[in-house]
């Protein structure tokens, strides 16, 4: 019986130590670059009605420069997680939302437009006993942002 008891004690205490493991998240390569063969005008047009359709905010819009930065701050937790590889607020945090900033550039060259994604996202949590902690942590992309944006200059 002693035997049975301790067993299942180590096994406790085993299963107990390697579900508190992380393990590191490998996120398969994805391009933050794509060149068409559109013009600038018809590419700068379905950025516009990508970045409004979508959740993120633009903070500058400079088309003669072909320059757009992002200010998407106030994401939903379910929105910044989505673009996020793993949540890297941990225990005892609780995600609440989220931001993402970055810019897209989109540059025309003989005939050819080339976009450029780089945006990054930053979870927030908080912890609230006795008063709160807050945290702002940034996350991996998962490449979800990236590839929607640039398959839909297509």
């Amino acid at each position: 019986m002693k035997l049975i008891k301790k067993s299942w004690m180590t096994f406790a205490v085993i299963f107990l130590i390697t579900s508190c493991a992380t393990t590191a998240v490998i996120v398969e390569p994805f391009d933050t670059s794509k060149t068409y063969m559109s013009d600038f005008d018809t590419t700068w047009s379905k950025l516009v009605r990508f970045m409004s359709t979508n959740q993120i905010s633009i903070g500058t819009i400079e088309k003669d420069s072909g320059l757009m930065s992002l200010a998407g701050d106030n994401l939903s937790k379910d929105l910044v997680l989505s673009y996020c590889a793993s949540n890297p607020v941990g225990f005892p945090n609780t995600t609440t939302g989220g931001s993402a900033q970055g810019n897209i550039t989109l540059a025309e060259v003989d005939g050819f437009v080339t976009a450029n994604v780089n945006v990054r996202f930053n979870v927030q949590g908080q912890y609230c006993y006795q008063g709160c902690n807050y945290v702002n942590v940034q996350c991996q992309s998962n490449g979800k942002f990236e590839k929607s944006l640039l398959s839909a200059l297509d």
